[in-house]
Parts: C-alpha cells; sequence; structure tokens
C-alpha cells in the first residue's frame, strides 16, 4: 500500500513540473511572438516614414524645379519684344533652333543666348501658364460662390439679416410712425401690444417713437410665423418630416448637443439643395402678418402694403434657409433661453439703444432681434439688437 501511495505522488510530481513546464513554454512563445510583432510593426512603421520622407523630398524637388522654370520664363518673357524686334528670318514652328542668333540680358547681368524659336516657344509656355492660371482662378471663383451658397460665412449672414432689417425699418417709417389716439386702439391690439412693452402707450402718444413699437410687432410676427422653425420655408411637408426625425434622434444622454447640431446642419444643407422656398408658405406668412399690421398702417393703400409686407417675409424665408443650415439664431430676449423681452438691464455688448422712453436703464422695448451663433453651449455675437430704454 505504501509503494502504491508514493508511486502516486510520484506521477502527481511529475505532472504538475510537467504542467509547469508547458505553462512556462507558453508564456516564453507569448512573449516572443509579442515582441516580434511589436519588431514587425515598427520596421513597418519605419518603412513608412522613410518612404513618406522620400516622396515628400521628391516632390518638394519636383515643386523647386517647376517654380524655377516658372521664374525663368517670366524673366525671359520680359526679354520678348526687345529680341523679337532685333530677329530677322523666319521662325520654326516647333521645338528649339539649331543655334543662337541673339544675345540678351536675363536681367541678373549674365548673358543668355537665345534663337527666335526659342523666344516663340517661351512666349507660348508663358501664355499657356497665363491661361491655366485663369482657369484655375475661374473655378476658385465659381467653388468659392458655391461654398457661400451651402455654407454661407458670417460676413455673408450679417449682410443678409442688414438688408432685412433695413426693409423692416424702412416700413415702419413710412406706414407706421403716426401718433396714435389711445381710444382707437382696441382691447385685443393692446394686449398684443403691452406683450411688446408694458409702456406701450407711451409710444403711441409720442412723436417719431409709434415707429419703433411697430417695428418691434413686424419682428415678432416674423420670428413668431417663420424663425421659430426654420425648416419651415422649404414647406410644411418637409418641416413635418425634418420635425419627426429630429425628435427621433434627439435622445438626452445618448447623442451630444455638437452631434445633433452638426446633424441638423448638414440635414438642412442638403434639403436647401433640392428644396427651393416654398412661396405658398411665404403667401401664407406675409396674409397672416398683413392682417395684424394692416390695422396700425397709416393711409389707405393696403395692396401697396401687402406688397411691402411679402417682400419682408421673402427676405425673412432667406434667413430663414440660412439660419437653418448654419449655427446661427436670431435672439428677441435678454440672453439665450430666456423669456424676458423687456424690463431687463440694458446690455451694451449686445444691444445698442435707440432711444429712451422712461429713462431707468431698462428695457422698455426690444425693437429688432441680435444675431448670435451658436456652438455647443457657447455663443458668440454677430449683430447687436436695436432697444429702447
Amino acid at each position: 500500500m505504501a509503494t502504491q501511495l508514493a508511486s502516486a505522488q510520484a506521477a502527481l510530481a511529475k505532472r504538475d513540473a510537467r504542467i509547469r513546464q508547458l505553462e512556462d513554454f507558453a508564456k516564453n512563445s507569448e512573449a516572443t511572438r509579442i515582441k516580434e510583432t511589436y519588431e514587425k510593426i515598427v520596421k513597418d512603421v519605419k518603412k513608412d516614414r522613410d518612404q513618406a520622407r522620400q516622396d515628400a523630398a521628391q516632390r518638394i524637388k519636383a515643386l523647386e524645379a517647376e517654380v524655377g522654370q516658372l521664374r525663368q520664363i517670366k524673366t525671359l518673357d520680359g526679354e520678348v519684344n526687345h529680341l523679337r524686334q532685333s530677329i530677322e528670318g523666319p521662325s520654326t514652328a516647333t521645338g528649339t533652333p539649331p543655334k543662337p542668333v541673339h544675345a540678351g540680358s536675363n536681367g541678373d547681368g549674365d548673358v543668355v543666348q537665345m534663337t527666335r524659336a526659342q523666344i516663340e516657344y517661351s512666349e507660348r509656355k508663358y501664355k499657356q501658364l497665363k491661361e491655366e492660371s485663369s482657369r484655375q482662378k475661374l473655378q476658385l471663383e465659381i467653388l468659392n460662390a458655391q461654398l457661400t451658397v451651402d455654407q454661407p460665412s458670417n460676413q455673408y449672414i450679417v449682410v443678409q439679416w442688414n438688408q432685412l432689417r433695413d426693409q423692416v425699418r424702412q416700413l415702419s417709417l413710412e406706414r407706421f410712425n403716426d401718433v396714435k389716439p389711445l381710444d382707437s386702439i382696441s382691447e385685443d391690439d393692446g394686449k398684443t401690444l403691452e406683450k411688446l412693452s408694458i409702456h406701450y402707450r407711451t409710444f403711441l402718444s409720442t412723436e417719431r417713437m409709434p415707429c419703433y413699437l411697430f417695428r418691434s410687432l413686424i419682428w415678432r410676427l416674423i420670428c413668431d410665423q417663420l424663425f421659430i422653425n426654420f425648416s419651415l420655408v422649404w414647406g410644411r411637408q418637409v418641416c413635418d418630416n425634418l420635425n419627426n426625425m429630429g425628435n427621433a434622434l434627439w435622445k438626452t444622454g445618448k447623442i451630444s448637443q455638437f452631434e445633433f447640431q452638426g446633424w441638423r446642419v448638414h440635414t438642412a444643407r442638403l434639403v436647401h439643395k433640392s428644396h427651393d422656398i416654398d412661396e405658398s408658405v411665404v403667401d401664407t406668412v406675409a396674409s397672416k402678418i398683413q392682417d395684424v399690421m394692416v390695422r396700425f398702417a397709416s393711409g389707405s393703400d393696403a395692396l401697396k402694403l401687402h406688397s411691402k409686407i411679402r417682400e419682408i417675409v421673402r427676405l425673412a424665408a432667406d434667413m430663414g434657409s440660412t439660419f437653418a443650415r448654419t449655427k446661427v439664431i436670431p435672439l428677441m430676449t435678454n440672453e439665450p433661453r430666456s423669456n424676458l423681452t423687456h424690463g431687463f438691464q440694458c446690455n451694451a455688448n449686445t444691444m445698442n439703444e435707440a432711444g429712451q422712453v422712461i429713462k431707468d436703464g431698462k428695457v422698455s422695448l426690444m425693437i429688432t432681434p441680435c444675431l448670435l451663433e451658436r456652438d455647443g453651449d457657447e455663443y458668440s455675437l454677430l449683430a447687436k439688437a436695436d432697444v429702447v430704454s
């Protein structure tokens, strides 16, 4: 019995030793394989780096040679007219003639031997380069123009904005600047104006101030009817589809504000390429604004008023399309995500003070919106709002 036990223990010890031997071999094999893999990766990286350096050096050398040729052609071109006048005899059609016939200076004091054919060849080459440069310049201008349409720059947006603001301002001065008796304002109209300013009666009864109040009203109507949902400018169906897609994508905690904004801007740019401004939307919004503004307008030409309002709404629709495919937004409150439209402290950093009514330092009327560029939770100013304190 003791002999069998000893034999079993010896077999177990032998097996354990074999297991440890196999484990050591596996570890060494894995380490060797990892090392070999690492060395291969390093070798490949060095090879790629050396090849990239070699390619870059060759490209730089080729570019330097091309630049040298262009400089020489440009220098020689300056001598062409003078040299051609001194050369006689027929010119060869192509290629380099067999012997020089004149000597000229290259501008550095060195004498350059040239033939008539060489001069003509240089002249043709220089003209070809100029034509190619003109074609490339034209292509660049076309691409820049297309880029401006697809991705408007901030400067372009501000120009658009100023055009729209000037149109609204001009209409308010022409048709909405007469002092109005307070008893001519209905209760419903009074509530509409009170939302703009609790001091609306002072604006209505003060010379040269009614235009500010009604300019603000036009802007409020544009924001409420058009800017509240930028994609509306491409039609109700497109707007509803984009809203449904946006609602399905926007999941708090799963998609960031940057990602969602990027999707919105990119999608709007694609829609802009495939859809025109929906003129029926422009007509509908213009009619709604007309129905409100006609009650306050001076003069009796309602058709001309409607025509002016439609022009403004059409410009606003273009502006809405711009807002949809950029990060720029209009704001007619004291700050983003706020509902305050008056009664807050005037901020000189974002507001231009067009006039004073109460003179307490607080905004009593916001006339025009400001323009902000939104990048996530950060905002930068493009155009100040006009306010009356």
